[in-house]
């Protein structure tokens, strides 16, 4: 089964809202190339973008089209509190963001985020417009001792257990980023990431059975680099990609975007693939 691909560009703390400003129009710009358009228009891919929560206006307002999707890379469950320095997933979705990203291994590690916080933001989405988009993945340590399963397992089933199976079959998708891959320059092999990802999609499966498992989206992220892009996303079960520092350039970013076409269409898909 083919389903749409996705490339995500995770900024982190990086960019102002100039610099920000310029890379939207300037990536834009170069989607309009029709190789890269028509595969956008057509729904069968998606470009993501997730600046810093100062910057998801300014790239909202300078895109002039939807070829871009804007991303908020973080949000707080509640609609509105006492919750100094926080944003809400509501007011993200308010402003425009198509995605919110929950979960990501430096948010675990450095804040203190926990499987039981992830399920609030995920349920939090919920309540908007918006898609999840749920990172999971392994320490280094785990994978060394054979618990990639388990923790991985673990981290999805408590984000996705009793969700509305319309939620989870039109806006869930799960990347898998190993932790020890994140910002290393260490990457898992293409079959490394086959292995987890259809271990992740067999929880789905199991969970909510395979018409509305086979239909999520499963991205791979960490050390994505143009040069193992088209390997990672060859494999069945790997539907997309979560990029961090290559995302920062355009070039990098567009290169990571042209060799998924190329590996779209080495799964099969007909389109005005070049």
């Amino acid at each position: 089964m083919f389903r749409p691909h996705v490339v995500a560009g995770n900024w982190k703390m990086h960019k102002g809202v100039g610099e920000a400003e310029s890379f939207v129009r300037q990536l834009e710009d170069r989607l309009e190339e029709p190789s890269r358009r028509d595969l956008i228009e057509e729904d069968l891919l998606e470009v993501v973008i997730y600046p810093t929560a100062l910057c998801v206006h300014s790239c909202l307002i300078s895109r002039s089209s939807d070829l871009i999707q804007v991303g908020a890379q973080n949000g707080h469950w509640e609609i509105k509190g006492a919750y100094t320095g926080e944003v809400s997933i509501g007011s993200f979705a308010e402003e425009g963001c198509g995605y919110i990203l929950i979960g990501h291994s430096e948010r675990r590690s450095l804040f203190g985020e926990t499987d039981q916080d992830v399920r609030r933001k995920v349920e939090a989405v919920m309540g908007t417009g918006a898609k999840a988009m749920v990172c999971v993945g392994e320490l280094l340590s785990e994978r060394e001792e054979g618990r990639t399963f388990q923790v991985v397992g673990s981290q999805v089933r408590s984000a996705v257990n009793g969700l509305p199976e319309e939620f989870v079959s039109k806006r869930l998708t799960i990347a898998y980023e190993p932790v020890w891959a994140i910002g290393t320059g260490r990457t898992a092999s293409a079959s490394d990431a086959q292995e987890v990802c259809a271990h992740i999609r067999g929880i789905l499966k199991e969970i909510f059975g395979p018409q509305v498992a086979n239909g999520v989206r499963i991205l791979y992220g960490g050390s994505v680099k143009r040069d193992n892009t088209f390997d990672i996303l060859k494999e069945p079960d790997v539907d997309g990609l979560l990029v961090g520092g290559a995302s920062l350039e355009v070039d990098s970013f567009l290169g990571i975007v042209d060799e998924a076409i190329r590996a779209m269409g080495a799964k099969g898909l007909k389109g005005p693939i070049k």
